[in-house]
Parts: structure tokens; sequence; C-alpha cells
């Protein structure tokens, strides 16, 4: 394999390193904005919780007013342990979401220190070495490139002088 061959693989292999590196960037970046959604999530649901609260402490203060109506207090109450009932299992399910989300971010961040490992160990100095070996390529096509220019100066020389010992050995022939 040439030289230049070499080179146009490594650049090759540089390329793809380089868009794998930029997809894996814009996979963390959808990741944090997909955490970031779900903060947002569990803090409205936090204000949502909060709501309820204070609806059940509203419920309670209606229910000692209208302990006389006591069909209507068992209807209200009925209501009001289903939404408990409910509340229960929205925040049981809640706290297995925010569970797994704990543990897919501490993936993520494992994930990302390879990452950060494989660039560092890896990847960047793969870049340095191909990038030195770029510069020898660069040096020594600049010092053949000179070495040629002298051959070539050195070429015309030599033709005028051939043409002008042509020249002299057709004077000596017609002579």
């Amino acid at each position: 394999m040439t030289t230049d061959q070499k080179l146009d693989f490594l650049i090759s292999e540089f390329g793809e390193m380089k868009q794998d590196i930029r997809e894996l960037k814009e996979d963390v970046s959808n990741l944090k904005v997909s955490v970031s959604n779900l903060k947002e999530d569990v803090s409205n649901l936090k204000v949502s919780v909060s709501n309820l609260e204070e609806d059940v402490s509203n419920l309670k203060v209606s229910f000692s007013k209208l302990e006389e109506d006591v069909s209507s207090l068992k209807v209200n109450y009925s209501n009001l342990e289903g939404d408990v009932s409910s509340l229960k299992v929205n925040y049981s399910n809640l706290e297995g979401d925010v569970a797994t989300l704990t543990g897919n971010v501490i993936i993520l961040q494992r994930d990302v220190s390879g990452i950060k490992m494989l660039q560092e160990n890896e990847i960047w100095p793969s870049i340095k070495r191909v990038a030195e070996g770029h510069a020898d390529i660069v040096r020594n096509v600049e010092s053949n490139h000179a070495i040629l220019e002298e051959q070539v100066a050195k070429n015309e020389v030599y033709d005028v002088y051939i043409k002008h010992l042509d020249a002299r050995i057709d004077e000596l022939k017609r002579a």
C-alpha cells in the first residue's frame, strides 16, 4: 500500500470517527433535553400533588361543617377515597419513573465517561499521529520538489550545452 493510499485511508477513517463523535454529541444533547423535560414534568406533577393536597384539606373542612348531612358526606367521602387511591397509584408510578430515570442518568453518566476516556485515550492520540504523519509527508514533498526543480534547471543547462555541441558538430561536418 502506497503512502498516498495510507493517507487516504487514514483521512477517511478520521472523517468517520469525526462523524461518530458528532452523532454521539447529538445523542447526549437529545438525552439532556429529555432529562430536562422529565424534570419539568416532575415539577408540574409536584404542583399538581400540592394542589390535590390542598383540595383534600378543603374537603376535610367541608366535612366537619356538613356533618349533619351524612348521606352527602358519604358520597363526598367515597369520592375522596377514590381520588386518594388514584393519587397513591400515581405517586407509586411516579416513584418508579423517578427510579428508572435515576438509573438511566447513571448509565448515561457512565457512557459519557466512557466516551470521554475513548476520546482522550484513543481518538486524540490517533488524530495526533495522523497529523504528525501528514507533516512528514508535506516536508518530504517539499524536499523532493526542491530537488526536482534543481534537476530541471540542470537539464535545461545540459540541453543548451548539447544544442551548442550539435551546432559545432554540424559546423565540423560541413568544413
